[in-house]
């Protein structure tokens, strides 16, 4: 029973600090883009420098995501969750310093801890003080905020009258989330279907065993991988072949804004809809991991315009929403559940970022030659890979949860 989860508003504070954290360090990565050759000037950058630090903040989830998770399985939340914000609030006070390529890189590092954190464990967290049925809607919305961090950062990045001011801005929006992580962070000791064992928090080497010897958790995270890779393609590539196509700069950055809009929608939507269907979590997934292949695959030659807006909303909206629902799926299954959910979170977490950091640069880019067709084609093939693996996934949410340990 879960009524203690039920009644507790408590929960909701929990939800909001978590969307803050990831709000804000998406938010201070993307409100560099607008300002990139700004930036290059101000510190001497080349561009590979830029595009190093720009990446920084992915750097923690591919290295640390499974430490992560296992500190969190080991030790609670509290203490990992505001260690990592503490961390994200120097990083982005030393962005405000920065004088060269190092100290930007190192800034940009730090800041990518609480993303990294709330990304692994944030569907443990949310499990502990939401049925496990709801937490993907839960999760949605932290991803949704994410997407929202991302969409306002391109946004207004360009607003600030000063490079630093608009640091200053991400600086005080990230000590509002470490001081709201070190006040409301905490385990829902109260919940009833959560065990004293589980509470206490399994051994490391144990809850690594067991994530890494389930299947689902390895099917998942290469679900992830190929569902990011497929989004990489698409975002990286856009207003670029758009402006080849003769698209005014105007049109295509609006046509591109439509593919992070949709995945901002698709994270409220899809863990909804797959609420309300539980039964046909399998289905619902293949029908959007489809619409995503002929999105990615045909979208950008549509013709310019409003058709071309709907097509790529669609395509964000499928290909965005499925984070939230996949990585709900550890903590209902049996032998996960709660006590190895930050574990097995890690895992699927560095197996997802390979999507954006291998694949794209170093298989997909290759392979295409320049080629814009087969760029996009690739992109295509990612997600549809990805509709073969949902076939391996638990069918609902009902049999996920009350399926049989092996």
């Amino acid at each position: 029973m879960q009524k203690n989860k039920a009644n507790s508003g408590y929960k909701w504070l929990i939800l909001a600090t978590l969307g803050l954290l990831f709000f804000v360090g998406n938010f201070a990565q993307f409100q560099m883009s607008p300002i990139a050759s700004q930036i290059i000037e101000q510190l001497g950058l080349t561009t590979t420098q830029y595009s190093s630090a720009f990446s920084a903040p992915m750097a923690p989830a591919i290295f640390l995501s499974i430490v992560s998770g296992v500190l969190v399985d080991k030790m609670g939340v509290k203490i990992p969750v505001t260690l990592s914000a503490v961390l994200s609030v120097i990083g982005l006070a030393m962005r405000l310093f920065a004088v060269s390529y190092v100290m930007l890189y190192v800034a940009l590092f730090l800041i990518g801890f609480s993303t990294m954190m709330v990304t692994v464990n944030a569907a443990k967290i949310l499990s502990q003080w939401f049925s496990k049925e709801k937490a993907s809607v839960m999760l949605g919305i932290v991803f949704a905020l994410a997407a929202a961090g991302q969409t306002v950062g391109l946004a207004i990045g360009a607003v600030f009258p000063t490079i630093q001011s608009g640091y200053v801005f991400a600086l005080v929006l990230g000590t509002i989330g470490m001081v709201l992580s070190a006040l409301f962070i905490r385990e829902n000791k109260n919940t009833e279907d959560v065990s004293p064992a589980e509470q206490k928090g399994p051994g490391i080497l144990e809850g690594i065993k067991v994530s890494m010897k389930n299947h689902y958790v390895w099917i998942i995270g290469f679900c992830m991988l190929l569902d990011i890779g497929a989004s990489v393609v698409v975002t990286s590539m856009l207003p670029t072949v758009l402006a080849a196509r003769g698209v005014a700069s105007v049109s295509a950055g609006i046509i591109s804004s439509a593919f992070t809009v949709g995945g901002l929608v698709g994270c409220i939507l899809m863990p909804n809809l797959v609420a309300r269907n539980g039964g046909k979590r399998r289905l619902i997934l293949i029908v959007a991991g489809v619409i995503a292949v002929f999105g990615v695959w045909l979208g950008w030659r549509t013709p310019a315009g409003v058709v071309m807006f709907i097509v790529m909303f669609l395509a964000g909206l499928c290909i965005n929403s499925m984070g939230p629902v996949l990585t709900s799926i550890p903590i209902q299954l049996p032998d996960i559940g709660p006590a190895y959910a930050g574990t097995a979170g890690g895992v699927i977490t560095t197996l997802q970022l390979m999507g954006p950091v291998l694949v794209v640069p170093y298989i997909i880019t290759p392979l295409s030659g320049g080629n814009n067709n087969i760029y996009f084609a690739l992109g295509a093939v990612c997600m549809a890979a990805f509709v073969v693996l949902c076939l391996f996934l638990p069918a609902s949410v009902a049999k996920t949860l009350r399926g049989r340990k092996k």
